[in-house]
């Protein structure tokens, strides 16, 4: 079982052997002194992972913590349930007084695998959200000179070079095929350091696994037959695999590698696994709880109400709507839940989206935030959420290269 708390919060790991060091780092006595994780997360939220793991004993001290705490409660308390056991619930899982001081609100969110088209869809958006962010920071470094070859790019003020790549996305089965066509082409122009690609193409020196091989993913995923379009990804990415003279393949997962190296007969050696993280400095030495107030009052938040942050340059492909609507449903059971918006979209649409659902006088549009404004945003929420439900264009296909002037 994990505990961690959205503030500096440590993770320990429950294991049914350790139960009385559970109980020490959750609610005290600590080793060496040190403060339980409940009076390390006081004033901010504590967040139980594998819930319904938790012993009856610890949850009837949980329970004792949570009715200490009066209202409103100085610590707000997440609960997560990864158990997806066909003959047992939650609610049987925990104490009936438990289960209702915890659930005053819930969200249920349904496993991927019955998800369908949104496992490719989440995969591909975060691989494009990985390869700005990794090509940024290291566009910083002077040494080094990127080039980008993509169909679009928002480079976003970075020192690079950027090469529009032209697709043919009809018929559809040609856009895998042209747009790694094409870069093939352009390299060919130049001589290159080092070509890192987060795409399917027909060459490079490393190739960063964002997601499974498509025919694993069409055959065992998705579990439909191959199309041609299917048939063409899965070719290139075979090319760029066995012929495509690639060092180092980078998976963002253990499942990832082991699902790769069942496909594909490569070393394992070639194979590391670099998990995408979040750059947590920009969140630490600062006043949090002088955050928290000052932005919630420049937002008209109150604070009672449960804040839910939305960032996103593109309102669809997160699922705004979607997430309006889901907390319309609580504001009707009486929450009192806040939607700040931050990002770029279609402002009006989502206006009129949340008149529809009541949810007007609810919803604050911050507009696109800098960077630290974002931060201090993020920090003044209780949540974060968002969807993908929408398939990004063709035309988000990037890959990143160095050239040899570096």
């Amino acid at each position: 079982m994990a505990f961690f708390k959205r503030e500096l919060g440590p993770v320990e790991r429950f294991e049914s052997a350790l139960k009385d060091k559970l109980a020490a780092r959750l609610f005290g006595p600590g080793e060496d002194g040190a403060l339980p994780l409940v009076e390390e997360a006081r004033g901010g939220t504590l967040c139980l992972e594998d819930i319904e793991a938790m012993p009856g004993a610890l949850q009837a001290r949980l329970l004792t913590f949570i009715n200490d705490q009066g209202v409103p409660p100085e610590t707000r308390i997440i609960a997560i349930c990864n158990s997806h056991a066909p003959d047992t619930t939650l609610e049987q899982a925990l104490r009936p007084d438990l289960f209702y001081r915890l659930g005053a609100m819930t969200i249920l969110l349904p496993p991927l695998r019955t998800r369908g088209e949104d496992i490719l869809q989440l995969f591909t958006r975060l691989s494009e959200q990985f390869a700005e962010e990794l090509t940024g920071r290291l566009s910083e470094n002077p040494a080094y000179h990127f080039q980008i070859f993509a169909n679009r790019w928002e480079a976003g003020g970075h020192p690079f070079t950027f090469h529009r790549i032209p697709i043919i996305s009809f018929p559809k089965f040609m856009t895998t095929i042209s747009f790694a066509r094409f870069v093939h082409r352009r390299l060919r122009r130049a001589d290159f350091s080092l070509i890192h690609t987060h795409d399917r193409i027909f060459a490079a020196d490393i190739y960063t696994l964002h997601g499974v091989p498509h025919r694993y993913w069409v055959n065992h995923v998705r579990r439909k037959r191959m199309s041609l379009f299917d048939h063409a990804t899965a070719w290139v990415e075979k090319e760029l695999v066995y012929q495509g003279g690639c060092k180092k393949f980078i998976a963002v997962s253990k499942l990832t590698k082991e699902i790769f190296l069942g496909q594909y007969a490569v070393d394992t050696k070639r194979v590391e696994v670099i998990h995408p993280g979040v750059n947590l400095s920009r969140y630490e030495n600062k006043d949090k709880n002088r955050i928290r107030h000052g932005v919630r009052q420049k937002w008209q938040i109150g604070n009672d109400d449960f804040a839910v942050i939305f960032a996103s340059m593109n309102f669809e492909i997160k699922g705004l709507d979607h997430i309006i609507h889901s907390l319309a449903k609580l504001r009707a059971q009486g929450k009192k839940v806040k939607l700040i918006v931050a990002g770029k979209g279609n402002v009006k649409k989502y206006q009129k989206i949340a008149r529809k659902a009541q949810m007007a006088d609810n919803i604050v549009f911050t507009g696109v935030l800098p960077a630290d404004q974002l931060v201090n945003l993020y920090l003044s929420g209780d949540i974060y959420i968002c969807l993908l439900y929408t398939s990004p264009s063709p035309r988000d296909r990037t890959s990143s290269r160095m050239p040899s002037s570096a």
